[in-house]
This record gives C-alpha cells, structure tokens and sequence, in this order.
C-alpha cells in the first residue's frame, strides 16, 4: 500500500501575512477559533443584549468577546464574514474588526469612533463600542 504524505492544515498563527503583526494575527486566530463555537449558540435579539451587559456590572471580557461574535450578523450590513481558523484570506469584515479592536487597545477614541460610525447603525453603535471596549485589557484579544 503506498504512503500518502498529508499535509497538516496551517493555523492562523502559521500563517503569515503581509499587512498583519505578530499581534493581530493572534487576535485573528482567537477570533475565529470564538466565532467557531459562537455560530452554535442559539440566536441572540440585539436590544436584549443591552440587559446581559451592563456597564456598571464586571462583565468579563471572554464574555464581551462571546456576544460580540453572536450580533456581528446584526450589527454590520449584509451581515459579517468571519473565515474558519488557518484560512489564508481575510474578509473585510475581519480586517475591519481588527482596526477597530486595535484602535481600542491604542486607547484611540477618534479612530475607534469613526471605524464604527463606518458601519454601524446609530441605534447599535453604543452598544458596540462597549461590547469592544476592554476587550484587550482582558487578555482575550
């Protein structure tokens, strides 16, 4: 019987890219990896999500991540396109969602502020913005 040489699958962090850091190819990997397991969770009402998090309460940051994954599809127009984990393409959702965890982690207002008006309806920007905020200083991305 011959021997097939299989070829493992790359990971994420494998990969290399030429627009991505070390940095941002991590958070991409645990992105991806999330919204794996996030995609079998039930259905989520975007304005039901305001009474999981409040900003007063010590929501955690995994959490935050969690249901941030679950409302994408409602919160960006046509809804979002998040790739399997090692796949080599980038969605511009994907990029997207990078700039704006990456100006969050910058601590930059001005750019996180625009990145969401962007593409985010006024009603949900709010809510967003707070989903995101922290998520770096939790250690999740």
């Amino acid at each position: 019987m011959p021997v097939v040489n299989v070829r493992p699958q790359k990971t994420a962090q494998q990969i290399r890219h030429p627009h991505l850091s070390d940095c941002q190819i991590d958070v991409l990997n645990k992105l991806r990896c999330q919204a794996v397991t996030s995609r079998a969770k039930a259905r989520i009402e975007f304005f039901s999500a305001c009474a999981v998090i409040d900003p007063k309460a010590t929501t955690s940051a995994a959490d935050r991540l969690t249901l941030l994954l679950r409302l994408l599809d409602q919160v960006l127009p046509g809804g979002a396109v998040v790739h399997r984990p090692g796949e080599r393409k980038l969605s511009f959702d994907e990029r997207w969602l990078l700039s704006v965890i990456d100006a969050d982690r910058r601590g930059d207002r001005d750019s996180l502020a625009f990145l969401i008006s962007r593409r985010v309806e006024p009603a949900k920007r709010r809510l967003f913005a707070l989903l995101v905020s922290g998520l770096a200083e939790g250690g999740v991305v």
